[in-house]
């Protein structure tokens, strides 16, 4: 593992799972267990929110006018946790899963929009938008002094060199070996030479693939373009877990969350608290007691 003054190169591949044996002693042995995939021990965590997508036809169309339309003009952002929990009168707090404050649905096919016509879709599962990435990542790089030298492990599920990528669909499955496809013609195609392999860091049900990542690489919306893991750029995938070569914090995504959390310390935490447009709590070292619950 490189040092601050002398950090690799952007996302070159690890060639040893060493830099993350401290993170494994960190974890449970087995999967399910307390702090399987959020390391214990540190002074303090934050569960950062990850944005519900939500669109509405743009003025003065409505979705009762453009039913139909193939067409139409529609905006899309990212909306917040706390703006949905208004709108359909739930409490939001620190162990609140998504599901809790989504309207509820009467029909498979019912849709439900707030007054001023936005429509909810869900937060994205095991993946933290970019935006909200590079926030973040300006604060974490304020509370490690190796800022230019870290891991970023990926789930090889994602696709990252498993043998069996997880795809939600068929249509995804085509169009991540057609990203693969463009991604190699963008680079000029093969050069002959074989790439490494990055090395296996094998954690509680997870199996991740290691590259060298400096945090300040992250506060750069266009990191993606970079990154060897991310197929397409319009649907980039953020790193499962990043922590620095100082091992002052660790951030995780797990697969299967809808919020990451990062562990490091009391300061670190009271800055994310307040940063603007990152909805965040604090949460406790056992927070993924609650996370693993499947909503009634």
């Amino acid at each position: 593992m490189n040092d601050a003054n002398s950090a690799g190169a952007p996302f070159a591949p690890l060639p040893s799972a060493a830099p993350g044996s401290w993170l494994r002693e960190l974890l449970a042995e087995d999967f399910g267990e307390p702090n399987t995939v959020v390391p214990r021990g540190f002074d303090a965590y934050a569960r950062i929110l990850h944005p519900i997508a939500r669109d509405r036809p743009k003025a003065p169309d409505t979705w009762a006018t453009v039913d139909g339309a193939t067409c139409a003009d529609i905006e899309r952002e990212a909306g917040s946790w706390a703006e949905l929990a208004a709108a359909t009168s739930n409490r939001l707090g620190p162990y609140t899963q998504s599901a809790d404050i989504l309207p509820p649905r009467t029909t498979e096919h019912q849709e439900w929009f707030t007054p001023e016509g936005w429509r909810y879709g869900q937060s994205e599962e095991g993946n933290l938008d970019l935006d909200t990435l590079a926030r973040v990542a300006m604060v974490l790089s304020r509370h490690t002094g190796t800022t230019q030298s870290g891991v970023a492990a990926v789930w090889e599920g994602w696709g990252t060199g498993s043998s069996t990528p997880y795809y939600p669909s068929k249509a995804q499955m085509r169009a991540h070996r057609m990203g693969s496809l463009l991604r190699g013609l963008r680079r000029g195609g093969s050069t002959g030479k074989k790439q490494p392999k990055p090395a296996r860091l094998e954690l509680p049900g997870r199996t991740h693939q290691m590259y060298e990542a400096g945090v300040a690489t992250f506060t750069d919306t266009r990191w993606p373009s970079k990154a060897p893991w991310v197929e397409h750029d319009w649907a980039p995938q953020s790193p499962s877990v990043l922590w620095p070569a100082d091992h002052a914090w660790v951030m995780v995504t797990e697969v299967d969350y809808d919020s990451t959390i990062v562990a490091g310390s009391q300061d670190l935490l009271t800055e994310l608290l307040a940063t603007d447009r990152v909805e965040a709590f604090a949460v406790g070292e056992d927070i993924e007691e609650y996370m693993w619950v499947i909503p009634q």
